[in-house]
């Protein structure tokens, strides 16, 4: 019984740091989309970002819950018009595209303002944009655009956005 009751105590404590640890990392939130069949989407228009999709796989990693703090209805849009892509996480960021039948070729996005807080945001704005700079093919499918970027074949997931959405 002694020993039983310090190793209990002790399991305790372990377990309750490690869930105040969990709490405090940013969980992602899920973005709705749906597929809404008809005719596929251009490619040029704006796009509201759901995701990334690693190789194969079948989860998506959404957006950190932080960016929807001070606006429920925030969404990260891209736009890609006219060889020209824009978009905004935590800053805005700009580039340019070319397009080839499904080939896509960027460039490498210029920031125009230098927020760095939140951290967690900063991060996943700074892979996003790696991303598309990366980018290499694209697959429609109605209203979704799938960006298929780098070596590993990982995958952006994007919902058109109807005009007048924006």
């Amino acid at each position: 019984m002694k020993i039983i009751l310090p190793f209990t105590l002790l399991l305790l404590v372990i377990m309750s740091s490690c869930q105040k640890e969990e709490e405090r990392a940013d969980p992602p939130c899920r973005v709705s989309y749906s597929v809404k069949q008809g005719e596929e989407k251009e490619f040029n228009g704006s796009w509201k970002f759901i995701g990334f999709q690693t190789k194969g796989g079948d989860q998506l990693e959404y957006p950190p819950c932080i960016a929807y703090d001070n606006n429920p209805n925030y969404r990260i849009i891209i736009t890609f018009d006219g060889g020209v892509y824009t978009g905004a996480v935590l800053n805005r960021f700009e580039g340019f595209y070319t397009v080839n039948n499904d080939q896509i070729s960027t460039g490498e996005a210029e920031v125009s303002s230098s927020l760095l807080e939140p951290s967690e945001l900063l991060s996943y704005e700074s892979r996003l944009i790696k991303a598309i700079e990366t980018a290499t093919e694209f697959s429609m499918y109605y209203n979704i655009m799938t960006v298929y970027y780098g070596d590993s074949g990982e995958s952006l997931l994007f919902e058109a956005i109807e005009t007048g959405e924006e």
